[in-house]
Parts: C-alpha cells; sequence; structure tokens
C-alpha cells in the first residue's frame, strides 16, 4: 500500500476563469521506468534533476533493498533508441520502532549536484535522532563500484531545532549557504526555517542555523523548497496554521545587521473559499515581482486553483492575491500537487494529481491573460491512464531543453482514490 504524503489522499477524494482546452491528439506521456519492488524504489514525490549528459537523478520515499527509499539515476539511451536504465546509487535503512536509521530514511526533497559529481539530499525521517539528516553521496573513484554515504548534518528537532526536512535546501545569491524548511522544529514543533553552510575547511562540520520557528497562527508545516528573489528575500508557503489553519504564503527578509534576527512576514492567509486552502509546492516568481502557485483544495469547486500574489505598489502597502484558475471538472484534472514550472514565454506547466481521462492525474499548460487582452488559456496535454503508465503525479516539473521530466508517486484502491496505477518517471514532449 502507498502511504500519501501528508493527508493528500483525503484531498484527491474532495469555474475556471480561463478558456479550457485539451489538446488535440494528446499524447501519452513516454514512461522511463515503472518503480516497484523490494529492490527498487517506490512512491516517488520529488522533482528530478538533470546533469549535462541528461542523466536524471531522484530519490523514493520507500521501497529499496532496506525500505527506506533510495536515490536513483535514469541514464538515456545512446542515440535516443532504445530503454532508459536506471541505477540505485544507494539504499536508504527503514526506521525502527524508536524512528530512527543509521542513514536516514524516506527522501522527500529533490537532490542537488555538489562538488566532485556528488549528490547532496535529506531524509525525512530516521538519522540517530529521528528527525532526518542532510546528506552527501560520493560517485566511485573508478567509475563502478558503490557510491558511499556521508551524513553533513543530523537534525535533532526539539525548541532549539529544526527537525524533519522535506524540501530541498536552497542557494540565495551566490552564497553557498542554502536555507530549507522543516515539518517540525522550535518551540511549537509545527515548523521551522533554518540555513546551512558547509566549511570552510575540509573535514570541518557543516553549521546548521535556526532562522525562524512557526507558531500555528503566523503559519504551520512549512513544505517544500523555499524561493529567493534578487534582494535575497525568501518565500514559501506553510500546508496549514495562519488565521482559518488552512495554509500561508510568507516572507522571510534577511538581517539588515550582521548577525540579526530574520524577519518572518505573513502575505497572505488562505481561507477556504475562492482563494483555496493547503498549497504544498513550491512557488515561483515572474518578472513583475508576482509569486504564483497553486493549492491542493479549495476553491469554488473544492478541487484547487492556479493563484497570483502581486507586491504592493508601496511598500507599506498589502500583497494582492487573485485566483487565476480554478480546477473545475475531471477531464481538465483536478487537485494540482506539482506547483508551476515556467515555460520561458510567460506561461506555465503543471500536473494535477487526479482527473484526466482515467482519473489518474494530468499535465497541464496555463498561460495567464496578457497585457494586450488575450484572454487566459488552460490545456489539458495529457492524462495517466493508471497501472504502468502511472498515477498521481506529485511534486515539481523539470523542463530541460524544450522537454518535460516528472515523477508519479503512484495510488490504489486501497488508498480510497479509483485509479491503480505505479510510481513512474516520465518525459513529455510539450
Amino acid at each position: 500500500m502507498h502511504h500519501f504524503p501528508h493527508r493528500l489522499a483525503a484531498t484527491l477524494c474532495a469555474a475556471s476563469l480561463a478558456t479550457f482546452s485539451l489538446a488535440a491528439g494528446a499524447a501519452d506521456a513516454t514512461i522511463l521506468h515503472v518503480f516497484g519492488g523490494k529492490k527498487d524504489g517506490d512512491g516517488l514525490s520529488s522533482p528530478l534533476i538533470v546533469d549535462a549528459a541528461g542523466r536524471l537523478f531522484g530519490s523514493s520515499t520507500v521501497g529499496g533493498a532496506h525500505g527506506g527509499g533510495i536515490v536513483f539515476e535514469l541514464v538515456p539511451p545512446a542515440a535516443g533508441q532504445g530503454a532508459w536504465t536506471e541505477q540505485v546509487l544507494f539504499d536508504f535503512a527503514a526506521a525502527n520502532v524508536l524512528g530512527t536509521s543509521a542513514t536516514g530514511s524516506a527522501p522527500r526533497s529533490s537532490l542537488w549536484f555538489g562538488d566532485g559529481g556528488t549528490l547532496l539530499g535529506t531524509t525525512s525521517g530516521g538519522a540517530p535522532l529521528g528527525a532526518g539528516n542532510v546528506f552527501q553521496l560520493t560517485p566511485p573513484a573508478s567509475g563502478t563500484g558503490a557510491w558511499t554515504q556521508g551524513i553533513v548534518h543530523t537534525f535533532a528537532s526539539g525548541d532549539q531545532d529544526a527537525g524533519f526536512p522535506e524540501g530541498m535546501p536552497i542557494a540565495r545569491n551566490a552564497s553557498t549557504t542554502r536555507y530549507g524548511t522543516t515539518l517540525g522544529g522550535g518551540p511549537a514543533n509545527v515548523g521551522a526555517l533554518y540555513s546551512i553552510a558547509p566549511p570552510k575547511t575540509a573535514g570541518a562540520p557543516w553549521r546548521e542555523t535556526l532562522l525562524f520557528s512557526f507558531s500555528g497562527p503566523d503559519g504551520a508545516l512549512p513544505i517544500n523548497d523555499l524561493l529567493a528573489d534578487a534582494k535575497g528575500n525568501l518565500y514559501g508557503v506553510t500546508e496549514i496554521g495562519g488565521a482559518k489553519n488552512l495554509g500561508t504564503v510568507f516572507r522571510l527578509s534577511p538581517p539588515k545587521t550582521r548577525g540579526g534576527a530574520w524577519t518572518q512576514t505573513t502575505l497572505h492567509t488562505f481561507t477556504g473559499g475562492a482563494d483555496g486552502r493547503a498549497p504544498d509546492q513550491k512557488l515561483t516568481i515572474d518578472a513583475q515581482g508576482a509569486l504564483w502557485g497553486t493549492t491542493a483544495s479549495g476553491g469554488s469547486h473544492l478541487l484547487g486553483n492556479i493563484f497570483r500574489l502581486s507586491p504592493p505598489a508601496r511598500a507599506s502597502g498589502k500583497w494582492v492575491f487573485e485566483n487565476m484558475h480554478e480546477f473545475a471538472d475531471a477531464p481538465a484534472g483536478q487537485s494540482p500537487h506539482s506547483g508551476l514550472t515556467p515555460d520561458g514565454a510567460g506561461g506555465f506547466y503543471g500536473t494535477t494529481g487526479a482527473g484526466g481521462a482515467a482519473d489518474c492525474g494530468t499535465i497541464f499548460h496555463f498561460v495567464p491573460q496578457t497585457a494586450a487582452g488575450a484572454p487566459a488559456a488552460f490545456t489539458t496535454l495529457s492524462s495517466f491512464t493508471g497501472g504502468q503508465g502511472g498515477a498521481f503525479p506529485y511534486g515539481h516539473l523539470l523542463l530541460s531543453n524544450g522537454v518535460l521530466y516528472g515523477s508519479t508517486f503512484g495510488s490504489t484502491s486501497s488508498d480510497g482514490l479509483s485509479c491503480d496505477g505505479s510510481s513512474v518517471a516520465f518525459r513529455f514532449v510539450p
């Protein structure tokens, strides 16, 4: 049985503002690998990354030889022919009855590339203190053999530390320090924001700093990656908390003096009405400084929406929330859990966790209304088919050289959903 992230199964059981269409002759996504089985991973929920050679890297939350998830590599076929090849780079140990494991378990964040061909990531649980870790995988020196894991940082949770990371810590400006979110930690234990910096001297420990702890009214369960603007501000969402306990959008501003405190500002509190509820994916910023995102539920049809949050004209003003598109019916897709990936021309790609031809999720394209007055347009590009065709896409899409790459978490009828489908990695040419 799949174990869905957070409360997403309930969300999925749960009038567009744009012109809607189904892409003529819409094609299925190309399945690169079907996951499952004890020696393979399962339950993919993090975005894929790609290297200069076109190889894809990712992680799974469960599965593998020890049940705690894997890190994998997908190698494209030579000259674009034949099948992609999967290689399991590392198996995580499942957490024991105390919630601990030596390696960490259940990696949910996207990976990132480090020096010397290394891969870094986070585990959302396990580790010696049971609250997850930041890890680094080093490739074998000879090109063959096993990758080796090093623990960069172990989270402790509790009043004075963050715990249970899920999003990838991001870089801000040109600094090597990275910034991330955790679902636990801090005095209220409802989530925190942290920074982690590599050592200046080889072999020294990495330095983690707790930047802000949520308390509930200001948000709870900050989830997924943060977003940085040109001024170094960080933006993100909380899945719950806020005045209605239905989620928030927030900003974390750097201190004005060295060593000072970071400042958290709530930019929007979701009400569960037309503005939606339960945002659970990272934000995107446009050229005007507006934040774009999705909610997994809420809206007029309770099936989620696409929103824009525009900065005020004056520094003392309020950010302006706009509902840009509401998910309304099965053919168009329902309950997005991907956030938005810019298409480079003012539009966005994304996925929905349900709906589509087989009610197994969709890939969509959204183009906002233009300054010249052209109406917004929403197009369903492809539907997942269930079975080995995948079900329940989750996590940000990767756009590389005009091709979209992503993954599905997978679903079964025992999860309370109408679609049975595998966890897969896929590609789609828009």
